[in-house]
């Protein structure tokens, strides 16, 4: 039985929000834990090309909400006959903003055991200081055992350990599922992201991280309960931050509007392809008009961002659940189709500490940031507060709910539409009140922004293929990607950083996490744990550590294996360096860099500081192991 890794922080539950191409942005999973990583392990089985299916039904619509209907519905049949064929959990994935449609098979494992993760003050040495930074010295890993009836799963087809490692200038590839990119925007897009996107939500979680700090001022018991949100919002304003310097910089803004001028001039320059997209550029301006409008309401009523908090975002589940589940499977929303249903059980059922005091102060300080924003007299801030205020509501509905409760949650999902109707619990009321103004301004949202950008990007792919051919590629989308790159280190320059000019390696050593912790006085985030003081005399601190690559990476490629040419893992993708934040809109690999934990300082930790030999034998060997 092959093991998995990961990054150790994945496991953990740190996860980044989203931004998809219309510019709505997923929530950022508030106090994730171990269990949330382990209920399910996903392997890519198969790829199917659907979009000539999509298309086909696509093509039976008059006019483009019709249209946009009938491709969800597509989506969802083909979605649901394959789950009915296979078994397999199956998803239609959209490519170049609706250019292509692919189907991806995945076969689950529900049995995932935890073989072995370092300490978190290890597995993110540094902390928030170190965060994007390079040297590092960060024993990010973790290994997983898939299990299936009990027994270890039998997988013959795995990638082996190296033996030698990687050098300097040697060939890297990377296999991952990176969550999102934004390399296909048009400039109008990119000023949105730039002007009002990104500075709202530097400014959201900055708010909200603050609101967390005093929170966990108060009490050990709140500064663990509230550890997790804090190192996700510390994360997401570093990564905003730096995204935002590059969508600020001349340099980028002008590469982009000079290949969109190129773009442009072909179509001028051919009839025909003035005839089809003269007006792409105007349409999808058109669009971010209403975008820009339309964003903060959506994003707080729809996007959840007015009632933060893993309760609240339960009951918001269920309270939709219920509704949409009186529909046929291809009429719901998507998320709610019978394909997702197995998933979203999952997640609802499963029975996970949930601290109310923490709950408490997010969904508080969302509502004040909702009412703020929106004014008194929006209709979701009408809807939520009836009068009170965000502190008297939060107190309220938080200690009055029993959604903390796994068996509770239960009953209501299986109660369907008439329990969740009849529910007096007052955060489902809470959400149910509401959930009529979020429904307005989603719809709003589809039919004045999402569906008409959508659109626009479909026929920008378009015109991409008709003119660049395959020479471009589809942003990221959370499904596989194949990168590969070359270790390298490279020349700090630029505004804003301290070491300008300096070289730096593309290698660090064991060694060097000991005097990085002595400069810093070993204070955290620097401190060391007792497991790695006592070993410091048996370790070979020469051992490589972590080391960089060119290869293009980005958020969600974190325990990506780092492969060589010859096919074996030289390392575990961890990171990318704070120059890289602005390649989600265009790469450019003069100081972007991949971080990766080498598997040779892998190999050296398990043996000499967790004394887990069995392990590392059995990587070392490839032999076969149980538990």
């Amino acid at each position: 039985a092959r093991l998995y890794a990961a990054g150790a922080h994945r496991v953990a539950g740190i996860q980044p929000t989203i931004t998809r191409a219309d510019g709505t942005r997923s929530e950022i999973t508030e106090d994730a834990s171990v269990d949330d990583a382990f209920r399910e392990w996903l392997a890519l089985q198969e790829i199917t090309d659907v979009t000539a299916r999509v298309r086909a039904a696509a093509a039976q619509a008059t006019d483009d909400k019709q249209r946009a209907t009938l491709i969800s519905s597509a989506r969802a049949q083909v979605e649901s006959d394959c789950v009915q064929r296979t078994g397999l959990r199956c998803e239609v994935i959209e490519l170049y903003s609706g250019g292509m449609y692919h189907l991806y098979q995945y076969k689950r494992y529900r049995d995932v055991r935890l073989v072995f993760t370092p300490e978190e003050s290890i597995a993110s040495f540094g902390g928030d200081p170190d965060n994007f930074e390079f040297p590092r010295y960060d024993l990010d890993v973790a290994f997983v055992r898939l299990y299936e009836n009990g027994l270890p799963a039998h997988t013959p087809e795995y990638l082996r350990w190296t033996h030698s490692g990687i050098r300097e200038g040697e060939l890297v590839f990377v296999s991952g599922h990176p969550n999102n990119t934004n390399r296909l925007l048009v400039t109008a897009q990119l000023e949105f992201l730039r002007d009002v996107q990104h500075p709202f939500l530097l400014e959201r979680h900055s708010r909200l991280l603050q609101s967390l700090q005093a929170f966990a001022s108060r009490s050990a018991e709140h500064e663990r309960s509230a550890r997790r949100s804090m190192l996700a919002l510390e994360n997401s304003i570093k990564s905003y931050r730096g995204e935002i310097s590059g969508l600020r910089d001349p340099r980028l803004m002008n590469a982009k509007g000079t290949a969109e001028a190129r773009l442009q001039a072909a179509v001028r320059a051919d009839p025909k392809l003035q005839k089809q997209y003269g007006d792409l550029w105007s349409a999808i301006s058109a669009s971010v008009v209403r975008q820009r409008e339309l964003y903060l309401p959506y994003t707080f009523a729809e996007g959840l961002f007015g009632f933060s908090g893993r309760m609240a975002q339960t009951a918001r589940t269920l309270v939709r659940v219920a509704a949409e589940s009186r529909k046929p499977s291809g009429e719901r929303l998507p998320e709610y189709a019978d394909s997702r249903l197995p998933i979203l059980e999952q997640r609802l059922f499963a029975s996970v500490p949930i601290p109310r005091a923490l709950e408490e102060v997010l969904l508080c300080e969302s509502l004040k940031l909702m009412q703020e924003k929106l004014g008194a007299e929006a209709e979701i801030v009408r809807a939520a507060l009836h009068g009170e205020s965000p502190e008297l509501v939060a107190h309220r509905v938080i200690s009055g709910t029993r959604l903390d409760d796994a068996a509770f949650r239960k009953r209501l999902y299986e109660g369907g539409a008439e329990m969740i109707a009849s529910s007096t619990d007052p955060l489902i009321t809470l959400l149910r009140d509401t959930d009529g103004a979020a429904r307005k301004i989603r719809t709003r949202w589809e039919e004045e922004v999402a569906r008409p950008m959508t659109q626009g990007s479909a026929r920008l792919a378009r015109l991409r293929f008709a003119v660049e051919g395959a020479a471009s590629y589809p942003d990221a989308s959370g499904t596989l990607r194949l990168a590969f790159g070359t270790v390298k280190g490279y020349v700090e320059d630029g505004q804003g950083i301290e070491r300008k000019g300096t070289h730096i390696a593309p290698f660090t050593r064991l060694g060097g996490i000991f005097s990085r912790s002595s400069q810093h006085g070993s204070a955290e985030p620097f401190r060391l744990p007792q497991s790695w003081i006592g070993a410091r005399e048996r370790l070979k601190l020469d051992t490589p550590f972590n080391f960089v690559s060119t290869a293009d990476i980005s958020g969600g490629n974190s325990g990506s294996p780092a492969v060589d040419r010859r096919g074996e893992i030289v390392g575990v993708i961890f990171d990318m360096n704070v120059q890289s934040l602005p390649t989600d809109f265009q790469y450019d690999d003069r100081m972007s860099r991949s971080l990766s934990v080498d598997a040779r300082g892998i190999l050296e930790c398990l043996r000499t500081v967790y004394h887990a030999k069995a392990l590392a034998s059995e990587l070392w060997e490839g032999a076969r192991h149980s538990e």
